[in-house]
């Protein structure tokens, strides 16, 4: 059986089918695929974006030559705009664009992520030039990876009748590939809900292929179910869609968080508890010495984040007093607001786990490089509140020089590239609020991370 390494090139020609590299020859067709392309993809359809990222490092890491490498960038680029970072999704596109050669498949394939990632990026113009350049490729019919994608372009771009048509060649060509199948009906029955005048086989063919292939879905179960009901009620099957919905609503909501509790009672629990545990927490204070230590551990209770055991903002605000107190008396207060780059992308494509791992590992780093008296606080997601007092800026600067050094020799293998931090900076002016001081070190953290700074974006100072 011959082979891209043993066979002899002139005499295979090359068909893609299901994403894969088919070649056939003569004597039928050959399969010389790399196997984590394909089960990357398969566990991103499910929805596990940490095990399909890791398939495709794998993958890379493997990759005996540079031209071996381009389908891995293409996959994680397109996660990564997925996780809507089309900006780091163009970087990986076009780093893939350097080392593409004639390869029509992969050409066309590349051309129509650029495609997306332009069209995120509202840059319709680059976007058109590489959807024409896509469609150049020969053998676009027989490909029903690239009509799912070119599918989605035509989404992006509203026009729903061609959508809809690389949807129904999609379907019809992805042969065994069931999961496939399943996500383009669900596509499909969404873009035929925005066609005027749709013959009614079209969408009564599509019900009877969204079913059979319903049980597959996982996630976008339920959406598939509400889908099904309102293609029932276009086609006029009421009791068809009665009983779509009635599924629909017996059927957990994947993307529905625990449910709230009503904002006014929710703020009057807080404010109950806070003044409950300030209260025990002075009427401690007040004791002889002996109850120091549960006074901390009221504290500890209180103040701390349970999983990486760092202060929350609660502890900032029982602090505050004391800290205007110390600037009072001379010293001065500074705030560091230190945000994780592209934690997002970690948390959304490799998982939450992973992300909370990174998380802890970065706030132990700049535990052991906290000066006296400095203040360490968990700040949102993928970002730390550090207040420092009396510390000149040369030092600080100097600090998260090390600290950033430290970060970037973290060895992570699933992370394509090292960890980084930014960090924007700020020193406390008499008479402003506590809210007024911490926006002013966020705004800097934000434009440190829109210039990509390598330094402290200082207030005042960019």
């Amino acid at each position: 059986m011959p082979t891209w390494a043993s066979g002899n090139r002139s005499q295979i020609e090359k068909a893609p089918r299901a994403g894969l590299f088919l070649y056939v020859s003569k004597k039928g067709v050959v399969v010389i695929a790399e196997q984590s392309i394909r089960s990357g993809r398969l566990w991103s359809r499910k929805g596990r974006y940490s095990l399909a990222m890791k398939e495709w490092l794998s993958g890379l890491e493997r990759s005996e030559t540079v031209a071996d490498e381009i389908a891995y960038w293409i996959a994680i680029g397109a996660q990564f705009r997925q996780a809507n970072h089309a900006q780091r999704a163009l970087s990986l596109h076009q780093h893939a664009y350097a080392l593409v050669g004639d390869d029509g498949y992969l050409r066309s394939l590349l051309e129509m992520n650029l495609c997306l990632d332009l069209l995120a990026l509202e840059q319709a113009a680059l976007a058109s030039s590489a959807l024409s350049r896509a469609l150049q490729f020969d053998k676009l019919q027989q490909c029903p990876i690239l009509q799912e994608l070119l599918s989605q372009i035509y989404i992006a771009l509203s026009q729903f009748d061609a959508a809809a048509a690389a949807l129904e060649l999609a379907i019809a060509t992805y042969g065994d590939d069931v999961l496939a199948i399943a996500e383009c009906s669900l596509a499909l029955l969404m873009v035929y809900s925005k066609i005027n005048g749709l013959h009614p086989e079209r969408l009564s063919r599509a019900c009877e292929v969204a079913n059979r292939h319903l049980p597959l879905l996982d996630d976008q179960a339920r959406q598939m179910t509400i889908e099904l009901a309102r293609a029932c009620q276009s086609l006029g099957r009421v009791a068809d869609a009665a009983a779509y919905f009635k599924q629909a609503l017996s059927m957990p909501n994947a993307t529905a968080s625990k449910k709230a509790k009503p904002r006014r009672l929710a703020l009057i629990e807080y404010k109950l508890q806070q003044i409950t545990s300030d209260i025990e927490i002075e009427m401690l204070r007040e004791k002889n010495a002996a109850q120091h230590q549960h006074v901390q551990q009221l504290e500890s209770a209180g103040f701390r984040d349970e999983i990486t055991g760092l202060y929350n903002a609660r502890y900032l605000v029982m602090r505050w007093p004391d800290l205007i107190e110390q600037f009072e008396a001379g010293n001065d207060l500074c705030m560091l607001s230190i945000g994780i780059n592209l934690f997002a992308s970690i948390s959304e494509v490799l998982g939450k786990d992973l992300a909370l791992t990174t998380y802890i590992q970065i706030g132990q780093i700049l535990q052991a490089h906290l000066p006296e008296q400095a203040i360490l606080m968990t700040s949102g997601t993928g970002a730390f509140e550090l207040l420092l007092i009396n510390q000149p800026k040369a030092e600080i600067d100097a600090m998260i020089a090390v600290i950033r050094e430290q970060i970037a020799a973290l060895e992570l293998a699933y992370l394509p590239e090292p960890l980084s931090i930014c960090a924007g900076g700020a020193f406390y002016e008499q008479d402003e609020t506590r809210d007024i001081f911490q926006l002013r070190a966020n705004l800097a953290l934000f434009l440190a991370q829109r210039n990509e700074s390598q330094q402290i974006c200082w207030d005042g100072e960019v």
